[in-house]
Parts: structure tokens; sequence; C-alpha cells
């Protein structure tokens, strides 16, 4: 029956390529409706591939790739129009991926090589020699084989090198070394051959730079000479250089910090104690620094004479308190008692309700167990029949199963004239006919069987529920009864224990009255001091204050008792005189502190907007405060003063890198 199934697959596999050669060529034809060619080409070229022999998908693919050449074609001559030689070679590249041999492509290479010859020369001629020696590199990139590239080369790089020697004799510095690096922007790879002449430049360069500072130094512009020597180390690279900058700049260091000069008077101790509080706290403010006289801020502190008072709050108090006791009979033994029986009759009135209800109890029980176990045996019965009908059933698919496959083998049988055998199959068939008649009456009767089976076990359930629900009820109420039988034996028991340890008869207090005056005490201390300040800056903080802290302490006092429990409780204060003067100089420490550390603010502020000014007016001399204020307090200047010393430092010296001048920093 299988003869002909190589031939079916065949034929199956000509319908499927048929059908992918089909979409593939209406695929093709929608992407050239669009002008998308691109797309078209790659449906055209699969559909050629799926049938070679057809004629149609060979033109189509043809008319697609003559279509992409000619728009690369299109897109070559535009770019050479403008000279961008690049494109025109990436498109000829495209057009060369449909077509190898279209004439145009070598012509288009040929007058694109022409024209970047012609363009050099013309550039070169016109002395436009940066443009043309980026021209020799385009053509070598696109055209390395082209003859005039080597003696070009050797033109441009000549060029370069002799324009710098020239301008180093000038002492053009940086115009040297500009065009010198010209050579290896445009030729990365020749580093080598500008390397003697570049480090000379740049050696004549820092010793011209550092004979600059030299000479800034001999006129006392120490923040001109920092900087010189600090550009001169930035472009030679030489020790020297740099060590002499921050030399410098470590001079002008201290000179950048706000100096502070300070004078304590007053009181031996108190004076002492503000002076040490003061100077630490000046300690770690950024940038600041004391001096013995004559600083940019003079601070003058007097301490006065302290001043303690004291005052007394007195409050009237009594307390009722014990004197004595007498002996009378004990409430809580009689009321003991009387509880102790009535659990005790609760205990029997229990367990005789439990002996009455207890036979009631075992009878349910009886009867439920013997309901359930008539249940059970009635359940694994009706769960055998179910299984039997199963099992006949099982039987009965089988046959009717076996019985279809005759029918269908009998009826392909007669379609091919097989006689004889058809007859052999009818007769199974009436054989089979009669098994699932008998198999169909097994069906019925186990059936009948299992269902009479599943009604007695519904039956018995149903019996089962009132039986169960009478035995729950009657356990309830016995378990109840129990229950409150055991708890009157726990508490009668917890009543015994009580009961034989409490007595028969109590003592009783005896109140009286204690009045007495509590008195609460404040002693008061105020610690007098008197600041001036004098800013060498015009300033609009304050400059004189006078701090009156006052502190105080507490204590309660008063009389004792010894029936009443009353502690006597005498006058004397936790802080002492002393300690509440040392709270008040603290807290004005603390003022003050935060007061010098704003007008340290202040003082920056002046400094920065004073240096500013005179930058613009005397960039040169101002250059020594600018590097006082850089080496010195730099944690004060802020973001735009910093791009702004940057700024200047680099306009009028040079220096990139600032950073160089401070004395601890890498290189």
């Amino acid at each position: 029956m299988f003869a002909h199934k190589p031939l079916i697959i065949a034929a199956l596999l000509l319908v499927g390529a048929g059908c992918a050669y089909s979409s593939a060529m209406n695929k093709g034809s929608r992407f050239e409706s669009s002008g998308d060619w691109a797309n078209a080409y790659a449906q055209y070229d699969a559909a050629a591939k799926k049938k070679p022999d057809e004629i149609e998908a060979q033109k189509a693919r043809e008319r697609a790739s003559n279509a992409l050449v000619d728009e690369a074609l299109r897109k070559a001559q535009d770019a050479l129009a403008i000279g961008d030689f690049e494109v025109v070679i990436e498109r000829l590249a495209d057009a060369m991926k449909y077509d190898a041999d279209r004439p145009e492509v070598f012509e288009i290479r040929k007058k694109a090589r022409e024209d970047m010859e012609k363009r050099y020369k013309r550039l070169w001629e016109a002395k436009s020699y940066k443009d043309a020696y980026e021209m020799l590199v385009r053509t070598r990139n696109l055209f390395p084989d082209m003859e005039h590239l080597e003696k070009g080369f050797d033109d441009a790089r000549a060029h370069y090198t002799d324009t710098a020697k020239a301008e180093l004799g000038k002492k053009q510095y940086p115009e040297a070394l500009k065009t010198l690096r010209t050579i290896v922007e445009l030729e990365p790879d020749r580093q080598g051959d500008i390397a003697a002449l570049e480090q000379s430049i740049l050696g004549k360069w820092g010793e011209d730079l550092a004979a600059k500072a030299s000479s800034n130094l001999r006129f006392k512009k120490i923040g001109a000479a920092a900087v010189l020597y600090a550009r001169a180390y930035e472009v030679a690279g030489r020790r020297e250089h740099l060590d002499k900058a921050r030399e410098l700049a470590s001079k002008l260091q201290p000179e950048g910090k706000m100096s502070i000069s300070l004078k304590v008077g007053g009181p031996k101790d108190r004076a002492d104690y503000v002076r040490e509080g003061v100077t630490a706290g000046i300690a770690n403010i950024a940038d600041t620094t004391i001096v013995p006289k004559l600083g940019k801020l003079d601070v003058r502190i007097d301490v006065g004479a302290q001043k303690c008072t004291e005052e007394d709050a007195v409050t009237p108090t009594e307390k009722d308190f014990i004197s004595g006791q007498v002996e009378e009979p004990n409430p809580e033994f009689h009321e003991l008692t009387a509880n102790l029986q009535a659990q005790r009759d609760r205990e029997a009135n229990a367990k005789q309700k439990a002996e009455v209800l207890f036979p009631d109890v075992e009878k349910a029980e009886a009867t439920l167990k013997g309901i359930d176990a008539e249940l059970e045996t009635a359940k694994r019965e009706a769960a055998e029949k179910k299984a039997s009908v199963e099992e006949a059933q099982t039987q009965l698919d089988r046959s009717k199963a076996r019985r279809d496959e005759l029918q269908t083998q009998l009826d392909t049988l007669t379609a091919q004239g097989a006689t004889a055998t058809a007859d052999s199959v009818r007769q199974q068939l009436g054989d089979m006919g009669r098994i699932i008649s008998e198999w169909s009456g097994e069906v019925i009767k186990r059936g009948d069987a299992a269902s009479t089976a599943e009604r007695k076990v519904k039956s018995l359930e149903v019996e089962r529920g009132p039986a169960a629900e009478a035995l729950n009820r009657l356990k309830t109420g016995y378990d109840a009864i129990m229950k409150d039988k055991s708890d009157a034996q726990d508490q009668a028991s917890s009543l015994a224990v009580k009961l034989s340890s409490t007595p028969q008869t109590v003592w009783k207090d005896v109140h009286e009255m204690l009045k007495y005056d509590i008195h609460d005490y404040t002693r008061t201390c105020t610690a007098p001091v008197t600041v001036t300040m004098k800013p060498a800056w015009e300033t609009s903080q304050p400059t004189s204050e006078v701090y009156t802290p006052s502190h105080e302490t507490k204590d309660r006092a008063h009389i004792g008792h010894v029936k009443a429990e009353v502690k006597e409780d005498l006058k004397v204060f936790p802080e002492d005189d002393k300690t509440l003067v040392e709270k008040g100089d603290k807290a004005t420490v603390a003022e003050l502190v935060t007061w010098l550390e704003n007008l340290a603010g202040d003082h920056f502020r002046a400094r920065r907007t004073d240096t500013a000014v005179e930058l613009v007016e005397k960039p040169v001399d101002a250059t020594t405060e600018l590097v006082r204020l850089y080496v010195g307090a730099q944690g004060r200047l802020d973001e735009s003063s910093v791009k702004m010393f940057q700024a200047h430092v680099k306009q009028h010296f040079g220096l990139e890198k600032i950073e160089l001048l401070n004395p601890s920093s890498a290189e």
C-alpha cells in the first residue's frame, strides 16, 4: 500500500518549492513598486535560486541589480562632484557587489584619482599647506599606489619642520611647537621624526620662562615668579623648576591665612580659661592663625567680675504616718471559709449529675459504633461493585473498538474486490456483535448491583447522623459537668491552702499627721565678658559684644522624721559657683568662636573681591596675593574664584595646572 510513497514526497517538495517561489516573486514585486530595489533584489534572487530555470525570475533579478548599480553610480558621481572621495569609493564598492564589470566603475575610480592629485597640487601651489597635507593623507588612504605621494609627503614634512625651526629662532615657542606637531596630527606614527626638534623647542621655552621668573623674583614679584617657574616645569618637565616654584609658594603660604592677635584681661583663672577656649576654637577655624601682635584681626576680651545670688521657695507639707497597732478579727479568714464550703458543695452536686448521665452516654456510643461498622462494610461492597462495572465497561469498549476496526477492514476489502477475505471478516464481525451484546448486558447487570450497594451506603449515612448528634450532645453535657466538678476541686484545694496560712485575727494601724516645710533653693551665677574686634578690612559684621550668660543650680531641703519615714534632706547644691561660672564662660567661648568663624568668612570674601579687582588693574603684582590665597587658604576659595585664578595664570603666564603650586601636591 506504500509503493508510491517516494513519488508522493517528491510531489510535495515540488509543491513547496513552487509556493516559496511564488511568495518570493510577489514580495519582490511589492518592493520594486515602492522603489526598494535592495529588498526587491533579495526576493528575486531567492526566487531564482528556488527555480533556476525560470526566465521571469532571472530577468527580475537582473532588473533589480541594474537599478542598484545605477543608483550607486549616480551617488558616486554626486560625491565626486563635491570632492567627497571617501563616499565615492564606498558607492563604487556598492555597485561592484551587483556588477563588478561595469565600465563606469573604472572610469569614476580613474577620475577620482586624477581629481585628488589635481586638488593637492592646487592647494600646495596656493600655499594652503595644511589642506594640501590633509589631501595627501586622504589620497594615501584611498589610493596608496599613486606616484606623487612620496614626494608630496617629503615636501610637507620639510615645510613644517623648517617653519618650526624659523619660529624657534624668533623665540616663538608655542607657534613653533604647534607648527611641528602638525606632522603627528596628520601622521600619528611620525612622532619619532619630530622628537628631537620638539624637545629642543620645549627645553629652550622652559629656559626662557625660568629666566623671566628669576627677573620677577629680583623685583620682589614672588607670585609671578612662582607661577612662571611652574609653567617652565609644565613645558620642559625639569624638576628644579618645580622645586623653585613650590619653594616660593611655601614662603607665601602662611601669608594666605587670616592672622589673629588675641588679648585677654580680667581675673586670672577665668581669663586663662577663656583664652585657652578661644585659642582651641581658632585652631579649628580653617586657614586662620594666632600671631603675637598686629594681625588681620585684633581681638580684645575683658573678663568681668562674676555675681552669684540665691532664692528660697517654701512649700508647707503634711504626711500621714503610723504611730501604733491594735488586734481585730480577720475578715479575709471568714470569707475564705465560706468560699471553701461553697466549692465543696459545687463539687458534690456535679458528681451526682455525672453519675445520672453516664449510662446514657455509654448507650449512645454503642449505637454509633454499630452503625459505623455496618457502614464500613457497605462502603467496601459498593467500591467492589463499582470496580466490577468499570471492568465490564472496559471490555465493552475494547469489543466496540475491535468491531470498528473490522468494519473499516471490510470496507477496504470490498472496495478492492477481495471477496474471500471479506467473507472471513464478516464472520468475525458477527462474532464480535454477539460479544458486544453479552458485555452490554453484563454492564447493565453489574450497574444495578452497584446502585443497590450505593443506596445502602447512603441510607446508613442518613441513619448515622442523628445517632452521632445524640452522642455528641450527651458527651458535651457530660464533659461540662466533669469540668465543673474539676474546677470546683481545684478551687477548693487552692482555698484550703490559702485558708491554712491565713490568721483568724489581724493588727490594725493607728495613723497620725506630720506637718513640715519643704525648701526649694535656687542659686544663680552670672559671668560677664566684654569683647572688642578690630578688623583690618571694612566689614558689616558686628565688632563688639557684651556677654552676660547666667546658669543656675537647684536643691531641695527639709526636716527628718523616723516614724513618718521622712529622711532629712540637707541643702547641698549639685554644682558649685565655679562650675556655674565655667558653664557661662564655655557658652561665651562657643559664641565667640562662631563670631570669629563668621569674621573669617567675611575676611576671605573681602580678600577674594580685592584680589579680583587688583588682577585686572595690576595683573603681575596681584599674582602674589593670588598665590597666597591659593596655597595658604585654598579651602576659602569658592569654585568661581578658583576658576578665575586658573584663567588668570593661564592668560598671563600660560600655566595650565595651577595645582602645581601646592607645596605638598603630586606632580
